[in-house]
């Protein structure tokens, strides 16, 4: 379902009604504030000082953002596969305990890199 369909709004959104939505749900509503209240209440029974915990200071806003580069994606992306293989990009031709990768033998009994 189109946002503009949930909206009631006849065509696509368009820019300027995004932000009017955007804007709208910035504002808390009545359900909003209850769930806050109720999160205050169960932060208060979980800190020194319940005192100090405000309803307000739960309250989410939204953060804006920059759309990442195509790069940074796909370093992003290196790097949460080599932290989950355990490869080091620095030490190419290891394992991930220090022993060399072996070298497959071919049909004479040599090793295929020295041709023999």
């Amino acid at each position: 379902m189109h946002l503009h369909e949930l909206f009631g709004w006849p065509g696509p959104l368009t820019h300027r009604q995004f932000l009017a939505w955007i804007e709208h749900l910035e504002e808390p509503d009545t359900h909003d504030w209850y769930a806050m209240a109720v999160a205050a209440e169960v932060r208060r029974g979980n800190v020194k000082e319940p005192g100090k915990v405000q309803v307000s200071d739960l309250r989410l806003g939204f953060v804006k953002t920059r759309k990442i580069t195509e790069a940074e994606e796909t370093a992003l992306a290196k790097a949460k596969w080599f932290a989950v293989s355990g490869y080091d990009p620095g030490d190419a031709g290891s394992q991930t305990d220090g022993r060399q990768c072996p070298v497959p033998e071919d049909a004479d009994g040599g090793a295929d890199r020295d041709g023999g």
